[in-house]
């Protein structure tokens, strides 16, 4: 079936909060997109139609970013694993209609804890670049947190000019949205990421038994997962694979598209 050129929008009552989701529905198996900290569902846009083609997907945009609630508090993993599940349980992606998941960034940690916290929860998950946080804080991401916070006070154009350098290959379109997305970032979230405790092994990898696929950068083109990270990744999930894309950096999808979907689209499809 070919899917919808603009996908649908609702607004997802899970009773703690709302949830804004983006939906290219198709008669085929769910695939839920959690993005990265400061992303919403617009960022998934250059690998949407391989997906759409294959998969009824589901982009949501987590508590705290874009167009779903905003609170106070409430920005820890759990939080957002707790939605994701509810989320997934109120579209009836449930039993034999369990998703498949791609995870980026803290989409991906999401992903790690809703397994392991509701286990069967999802079919088979992609985690894209998602570094470990068993003892401190990913030194990267932290800072980004720590400039996104600055730049909340500055202008627009700041932001933007800090997605041209990140990414001198995105069009003005994309960092524009980019930009926009960050701004739609709730400071709490950011707040709160730079306060949480570290995970445990026990509250993601060791709770996971779906298939795993991580999908990786190289720390010399900018990305979070080590080499170390890998091994951990491997050692601890009973059925797990990684594969990784020279020269993507962080944000594999956005910046190497075809090379991200030849990875992640022929994993999420065994089995169907």
């Amino acid at each position: 079936m070919v899917p919808q050129l603009a996908p649908e929008h609702a607004q997802i009552d899970i009773g703690t909060v709302t949830l804004h989701i983006a939906r290219w529905r198709a008669d085929a198996p769910p695939l839920l997109l959690l993005p990265a900290m400061t992303q919403t569902w617009v960022d998934w846009l250059a690998v949407v139609p391989a997906l759409a083609a294959c998969f009824d997907v589901v982009a949501m945009d987590q508590r705290g970013h874009g167009e779903s609630d905003h609170r106070a508090t409430n920005y820890r993993v759990r939080d957002y694993a707790a939605d994701a599940h509810a989320l997934t349980a109120a579209l009836g992606w449930t039993g034999a209609m369990r998703p498949a998941v791609i995870g980026h960034s803290l989409g991906g940690t999401v992903a790690q804890y809703t397994e392991a916290a509701y286990h069967g929860w999802a079919r088979r998950i992609a985690i894209e670049d998602s570094p470990l946080q068993l003892d401190h804080h990913d030194r990267r991401a932290a800072l980004l947190a720590k400039a996104y916070l600055r730049m909340y006070a500055r202008p627009l154009s700041e932001m933007e000019a800090h997605f041209r350098r990140v990414h001198p290959e995105w069009t003005e379109t994309q960092v524009h949205a980019a930009a926009l997305a960050s701004r739609a970032t709730a400071p709490a979230v950011l707040h709160e990421y730079l306060a949480h405790r570290p995970m445990t092994l026990d509250e993601t990898l060791r709770g996971m038994h779906c298939p795993v696929l991580l999908v990786y950068g190289d720390e010399a083109s900018g990305g979070f997962v080590s080499d170390a990270d890998v091994a951990v990744y491997l050692r601890e999930l009973p059925d797990a694979r990684a594969v990784q894309i020279p020269g993507a950096g962080h944000s594999l999808h956005a910046r190497k598209p075809a090379e991200f979907i030849a990875a992640v689209l022929p994993f999420l499809q065994a089995g169907m």
